[in-house]
C-alpha cells in the first residue's frame, strides 16, 4: 500500500470492537483486514511499518465518566434492524463467519448501517461488537474503549 492510502486508513476507517482500536486495511485480494498498534503492514517501496498509536481527539474521562455519558447517549439511539451484509443462506445468515451489520437511528435523527467493529458514536467512542438476530427482539451490543458492554434492543412484530 502507498503512504498516501495509509495515512487516509488511519484517519477513515477507524473501529473499535472489545480487543480496543483498530484500522481496517484492505489486503491483495481487497478483503478489509484489521490491524491494530504494534501491527506491521508493508508500504509501497518503504517495506515494513508498524502501526502506530492511534490519534483519538477525546478528553480523558475514566471508565466510570464514560460508562454514564454512553447510556445517556443511547438512551437517545433505536435499533431499527439487523441484518447480513451479504446475501447468504438461511443457516450461515448471523454466524461467527458472516459480517453482520446493524441499523440504528442515532440521537440526531439520521440512520446509520453498521459493521460489526464500526464506530457508531466518536464522543464517547462506541463500537458495534456484536449483532444478534433473534425471534422477537434484535439485540446489539455496544462497546467503549475500557470494554465496557451496552446493550440496544429492537422489538418488532411480524405480521
Amino acid at each position: 500500500m502507498d503512504k498516501e492510502t495509509f495515512d487516509a486508513a488511519l484517519v477513515s476507517t477507524l473501529g473499535l470492537d472489545q480487543k480496543g482500536y483498530f484500522v481496517v486495511f484492505e489486503n491483495v485480494l481487497n478483503q478489509p483486514v484489521r490491524k491494530r498498534v504494534g501491527d506491521v503492514i508493508y508500504l509501497e517501496g518503504n517495506g515494513p511499518l508498524m502501526i502506530p498509536t492511534f490519534g483519538i481527539a477525546e478528553a480523558r474521562r475514566t471508565s466510570e465518566e464514560i460508562r454514564v455519558l454512553a447510556e445517556s447517549m443511547l438512551a437517545n439511539f433505536s435499533l431499527l434492524g439487523v441484518g447480513a451484509e451479504e446475501v447468504a443462506d438461511e443457516e450461515s445468515s448471523f454466524s461467527e463467519n458472516s459480517m453482520n451489520i446493524a441499523f440504528i437511528q442515532l440521537a440526531d435523527g439520521r440512520t446509520g448501517i453498521f459493521k460489526q467493529g464500526d464506530l457508531v458514536a466518536r464522543d464517547p467512542h462506541l463500537g458495534l461488537d456484536q449483532v444478534i438476530k433473534g425471534v422477537g427482539e434484535d439485540i446489539v451490543v455496544l462497546v467503549d474503549q475500557y470494554a465496557n458492554k451496552y446493550s440496544l434492543s429492537s422489538v418488532y412484530s411480524e405480521n
